[in-house]
């Protein structure tokens, strides 16, 4: 009996000790749009990946066509449009082609049948030729949706980058889940008066999640290397 005992308490250690091994990595359960490059010249096509799962930035699942309400490209000038998308084996496929220097936000969003509004929204930032990024178009102004106060494009590892998370264009409360694909996830709370504050210890994508009563959100953005802003 005394044997027995001994190997349930081994077991249990041993499970313990990888169970905080899966979530001190880049684990996240969450809904994300990727991109293979962030920073492209004008003119040049992006390819995008709407995921999910557990592991990012790889995915898990293929999201339910009853689900998928789209993916729509938001641009400098202001207008937004939609962009085709596919269905691959564990991810929704899609490429865009920015016209013009500066921001475009790229969107999708998860709806429920028959629910009023979306349960969950995210957003990658693209930054179309050099010089022209601008923190002050990161937001979309409605649904739910982390900003950043910064300018991505030209922070680095070691830099900080107070975040909001707001509803509808109202800053609102809660907790925010940073996922480096390079490193351990951590936590950050913001609220009305204060933002969150990420802080970047790696160069590469980050995810971050977000969600205020069963709404949820997410955000991919880029830092690059030293030598990459150089260029």
């Amino acid at each position: 009996m005394a044997g027995s005992e001994r190997r349930m308490k081994l077991f249990g250690s041993w499970f313990l000790l990888g169970m905080l091994a899966l979530t001190s990595n880049a684990y996240a359960h969450g809904h994300w749009i990727d991109l293979d490059r962030f920073n492209p010249e004008i003119g040049k096509a992006v390819n995008l990946f709407v995921r999910s799962g557990h592991y990012f930035p790889k995915s898990g699942q293929k999201l339910s066509e009853k689900v998928m309400q789209g993916v729509t490209a938001r641009r400098p000038d202001g207008q937004t449009l939609a962009v085709e998308i596919a269905a691959g084996e564990k991810e929704w496929l899609g490429t865009f082609t920015p016209q013009e220097g500066g921001v475009y936000v790229i969107a999708f969003s998860l709806k429920r049948p028959r629910a009023p509004a979306p349960n969950y929204e995210g957003k990658a930032i693209l930054v179309a030729g050099p010089g022209s990024d601008s923190a002050d178009r990161y937001a979309l102004g409605s649904g739910l949706e982390l900003i950043p106060e910064k300018s991505v494009s030209e922070l680095k590892p070691g830099d900080e980058l107070p975040v909001w998370l707001t509803l509808d264009g109202v800053k609102v409360e809660g907790e925010v889940k940073i996922v480096p694909a390079n490193g351990k996830s951590t936590t950050a709370r913001t609220g009305a008066e204060k933002p969150a504050v990420v802080k970047l210890r790696d160069e590469g994508r980050y995810l971050l999640t977000a969600s205020v009563k069963g709404r949820g959100c997410s955000l991919v953005f880029h830092i690059a290397e030293a030598e990459e802003k150089s260029k």
